[in-house]
Formats: C-alpha cells, structure tokens, sequence
C-alpha cells in the first residue's frame, strides 16, 4: 500500500497545505518558518517512514512525524493565544492536528514489532 492511500497522510498533507497558506501572512518571521517546518514535517516522516523496509525504521520515522504533530499542535496553540490566525480557523485545525495524532498512534501500534517470547 502507498503512504498515499493513507489518510493519517492525506490529512496531515491538507494541515500543512493549510498552515502554508496562514502563515504566508504572519509578520512573525521566525515563528511562521517554525510553524512551517513543523506542518510539513508530519506528512514528509508519514511518506518517509511507510516507505523503509525494516518495521523499527517505520516505526522511528512515525515517531518522529508524531512529534512534529505535537509541535504543530503547540505553536498552533501560541498562533491563537498571540491572534496570528482566527479562533475558528485554530480551532479547526487543532481538531484535524489531534485526528492526526489518533491516526498515528494506531499507524505506529500496527509497525510494531512484536516481542519475541523468552
């Protein structure tokens, strides 16, 4: 299966699309290119860690795409206390960011490897 039929990929790829868009306009420089670089991570770890051979190496890259969510998800969070984007407009994505998160914790549970009996 393609990490393109995935909709854990698929709904990470809208965020980062989306995200893309609303920090086009935020003065805050340095804090619209975090906010970039953590959008694009969820999806391109997704796309990357679907695509090695070995389970572990899955598993590492989905951790990793994980944790970027969880970084999006907090400078969402600072984006709506500071006013940078709409209530709505973080709320909503905060919603999808959060799908997201389920969506990989389940990914990452089917890559584990199992343990071996002792």
């Amino acid at each position: 299966m393609s990490y393109k039929n995935l909709r854990v990929w698929q709904g990470a790829l809208e965020i980062a699309v989306e995200v893309l868009r609303l920090v086009e306009s935020c003065q805050n420089y340095a804090f619209a290119d975090q906010v970039r670089r953590s959008a694009i991570s969820v999806p391109s770890n997704i796309a990357e860690g679907m695509t090695r051979d070995s389970e572990v190496e899955k598993n590492r890259f989905l951790s990793i795409a994980k944790a970027s969510n969880a970084e999006l998800e907090t400078q969402l969070l600072i984006a709506k206390k500071l006013g940078y984007f709409s209530n709505d407009v973080c709320e909503e994505l905060l919603k999808q960011v959060q799908k997201v998160n389920f969506q990989l914790y389940y990914l990452k549970i089917k890559v584990v490897p199992k343990a071996r009996p002792t």
